[in-house]
């Protein structure tokens, strides 16, 4: 696929070489000329001289004399002048554009997984352990008074904190955390390590 491109790379050091025998008039020629054949799809113009010569800015009389000057610089292929050199350019400056919109396109869809993923693992991490569990059943287990008695009347919250699991599963406020320690039930550390203090 051919992109009209919007830019030309000028190299400078090989204009200046190339161009420095012309006169004024077939330099600005030269200029407009392979500029006007950018702007096509082939990089080309047509082989006909009233198009050449409008496409240069050249009165008809001084056509005549720069023409021969810089037909050189240019090649005649299937009724069609092209320069050879910015037709390698234009080819080149095209697969580069056409690398840059594929890299874009795909860092685009690589942005767009990562947000899918991120999406996801926020709402698992949003999610409760204990999806069976209603709410109002876990609050009822989590404030339970602690006991003394053997660990299977414990508060399901003491099993969390002496199993290690970590807070954001466990959702015990700290205030009962608390008691359970006064309690003897578990300890300062244990607490620490679970998160929820």
């Amino acid at each position: 696929m051919t992109k009209k491109l919007k830019y030309m790379p000028f190299y400078v050091e090989d204009w200046l070489d190339d161009t420095q025998d012309l006169s004024p008039e077939a330099y600005r020629a030269y200029h407009r000329i392979l500029c006007a054949m950018w702007k096509t799809k082939r990089c080309a113009l047509p082989n006909v001289d009233a198009v050449l010569k409008n496409r240069a800015g050249v009165s008809p009389q001084k056509w005549r004399f720069v023409w021969p000057e810089i037909a050189g610089f240019f090649i005649e292929e299937n009724g069609l002048v092209r320069s050879k050199r910015l037709t390698e350019v234009h080819t080149k400056s095209q697969s580069i554009y056409a690398d840059r919109l594929e890299g874009i396109a795909g860092a685009r869809k690589a942005k767009a997984l990562k947000n899918t993923h991120s999406k996801r693992e926020d709402q698992a991490r949003n999610q409760p352990c204990n999806q069976g569990e209603t709410k109002k059943k876990k609050d009822e287990n989590i404030l339970r008074p602690p006991t003394r008695e053997g660990p299977e009347n414990h508060p399901p919250g003491v099993a969390h904190i002496l199993s290690g699991k970590r807070f954001l599963c466990t959702q015990i406020p700290a205030s009962s955390a608390r008691e359970w320690i006064r309690a003897g039930l578990v300890t300062l550390e244990q607490c620490e390590a679970a998160g929820v203090l």
